[in-house]
């Protein structure tokens, strides 16, 4: 393996990966929006190397360190300063911004516009907002992830012609969701996966530095014969690390009597669902259901191991 290990969401890259490798991606090119420093954009590259790989991140210096590092190895690497909504602008950052390192993410963009993250830099550049409408209009798209910090939404509106165009080829779609941030957007972003067809699955895994981060996997409900016979969802699902999300039952999962508002570890929506809180109040829920008729969910399918600090190859699973 030349790429380097991403750091973090190991049961969510052996399930992407474990789908292009059984086949179950349709053809076409990959989109990584929120590239940030490359680590999984290379991941896509190496796997998949007959594919285009579109990494786009608004941060200039992001894409530059991608263009360095991973470029070269993987020519089918497209890196592209800029971000994905449901309209071409232009973005301005702040006159006044901090410095940027590779890495760093710099702003939310949600349904109340472009916000600066108070402890992240800015961009020191205008970037362009793209549309994959506009992007794919003459290539084919086969599977995007979008880690867009509140644009999911827009992203996806972004691209509705796109990615229902062919029918017999729609793309899988991954998203990064912090579920409890925003209940509002939540229901609004899985009713709309299911305007577009799709059925969503959860993966058990925190994916961020609040413990409700998750990412969802939304497979064409048209393929649904074509995904039933995939082995990697199948262990992903039996071992109850996968589960089916609408948005009638997505806020049940994620912490979610932990990390609600005015929840035990979300008192103050500036320090919710944190770990130390959710390990505290694991530990709690854990005593008390040993303690019960055991009716209610099984804490013990929450995920139980910190963020980054899952093992992250087999080498340091196995010592293979």
């Amino acid at each position: 393996m030349v790429c380097p290990t991403p750091p973090s969401e190991l049961l969510f890259n052996s399930i992407v990966l474990g789908l292009f490798a059984e086949g179950k991606v349709p053809g076409g090119s990959v989109v990584d929006a929120g590239a940030n420093s490359g680590e999984w954009a290379c991941m896509y590259a190496e796997a998949q190397p007959s594919r285009l790989v579109h990494a786009i991140d608004p941060l200039e210096v992001n894409i530059k360190s991608i263009s360095r590092k991973f470029q070269p190895l993987f020519p089918n690497i497209r890196p592209r300063v800029g971000g994905l909504g449901d309209k071409t602008v232009t973005i301005v950052p702040p006159k006044r911004v901090a410095r940027a390192r590779a890495g760093s993410a710099a702003l939310d963009i949600s349904k109340k516009g472009t916000v600066w993250l108070d402890k992240a830099p800015a961009p020191a550049t205008a970037f362009s907002m793209l549309r994959l409408d506009d992007l794919f209009a003459n290539e084919t798209l086969g599977f995007a992830h979008l880690d867009v910090e509140g644009g999911e939404l827009a992203a996806l509106r972004g691209g509705a012609r796109v990615i229902q165009r062919d029918r017999r080829a729609v793309p899988v779609l991954t998203v990064e969701l912090h579920v409890h941030d925003d209940p509002a957007f939540t229901h609004e972003l899985l009713i709309f996966l299911n305007s577009l067809q799709y059925t969503v699955l959860l993966v058990e895994e925190v994916c961020g530095v609040r413990y409700d981060c998750r990412n969802l996997l939304a497979l064409p409900k048209g393929l649904g014969a074509h995904f039933r016979t995939s082995q990697v969802l199948r262990v992903a699902a039996t071992s109850e690390r996968l589960f089916v999300v609408n948005s009638s039952n997505i806020l049940t999962h994620a912490y979610a009597l932990a990390c609600t508002r005015g929840g035990p570890c979300c008192h103050d929506s500036r320090y919710c669902c944190k770990h130390r809180c959710i390990r505290a109040w694991l530990h709690k829920e854990m005593k008390r259901w040993d303690a019960s008729d055991k009716s209610s969910r099984d804490p013990r399918l929450f995920t139980r191991l910190e963020w980054l600090s899952a093992k992250t190859s087999l080498t340091d699973l196995f010592g293979l």
